[in-house]
């Protein structure tokens, strides 16, 4: 079977067309800034980070955001050798709509990306991310945080299983912190619908998670220990107040009080400087957990 020839496009001054046979270029000015195209003449936008060179990881942003949020694990992934690959969704950042868009249509594009970077073997949280919006399937917020919830401890255990010595980090952001928080921490969500109160995340994959990272959460809740940011509120998914988190020693929860999503304020643009403001913070902390 031919695997097909794409084309990625890198804007910085200029724009560079590469073969996928070759390695991932370091010579551009702008790595944040790529573009790549789909089979079918869509544009895929996409940002490198970390390693060029090291084990490629692909990270999905939630709801509203892009592939930009993932700025904050820059310098993580690049100690850690990692080559850290954060894709617009169709409708986002750089990437071109798609008309009649499904949830199961975003798996096609994963994997055209991913082969056209010579990836041959994946495995993604896959969730819709969404709060209503056409351009991620009309899919509501709750129905998106119950799936994502779900598709946490799956991808997890899932992982844990395969590779169970292997250290995990959860990192989330926005409503990706909430199903973060939702699978690890357990305690249901009736904002999600969820009415289980247990842990999905397995026991021995509980034991493997060393840090977890939520910025922008809207779970978040005043008064806990794993708080961070000046936030006295709370979100608007907030965890009641006596809820205590099992792991709390393992997190830090990132909130600060003009964000309206994890807190009562009302910049919107707060909400999406979390990397920018405490991601050496962040990178700090995850270091310190790791044996």
């Amino acid at each position: 079977m031919s695997i097909p020839t794409y084309k990625l496009l890198r804007r910085a001054c200029h724009h560079l067309s590469i073969s996928p046979g070759r390695r991932f270029a370091t010579t551009l000015a702008n790595t944040h800034c790529q573009e790549f195209t789909l089979p079918d003449g869509r544009i895929l936008g996409f940002a490198g980070y970390g390693d060029p060179r090291g084990q490629p990881l692909l990270y999905f942003h939630g709801f509203p955001s892009s592939r930009l949020e993932a700025s904050v694990m820059d310098d993580m992934a690049r100690q850690r050798k990692i080559r850290l690959l954060a894709l617009d969704r169709p409708g986002f950042g750089r990437s071109s709509t798609q008309p009649g868009q499904r949830i199961l249509d975003w798996p096609a594009d994963v994997a055209a990306f991913a082969t056209g970077q010579n990836i041959e073997r994946f495995a993604a949280i896959v969730y819709p991310a969404c709060g209503g919006q056409a351009s991620c399937g009309s899919v509501q917020y709750a129905d998106s945080a119950r799936q994502g919830t779900a598709a946490v401890a799956t991808a997890v255990n899932a992982f844990n299983q395969r590779c169970p010595d292997s250290q995990i980090i959860l990192v989330g952001y926005s409503q990706g912190g909430q199903i973060m928080d939702n699978a690890y921490c357990g305690g249901g969500d009736t904002s999600a619908g969820i009415t289980d109160t247990s842990i999905p995340i397995s026991a021995s994959a509980q034991q493997m998670i060393r840090a977890a990272i939520m910025m922008g959460s809207p779970r978040f809740v005043a008064g806990q220990s794993q708080n961070v940011g000046d936030c006295l509120a709370q979100g608007f998914a907030a965890r009641p107040a006596s809820f205590q988190c099992p792991f709390a020693a393992n997190i830090q929860s990132y909130c600060d009080a003009p964000d309206p999503f994890c807190c009562d304020g009302n910049d919107a643009v707060r909400h999406q400087q979390y990397g920018t403001i405490y991601g050496a913070e962040a990178l700090t902390f995850v270091n310190g957990k790791l044996a």
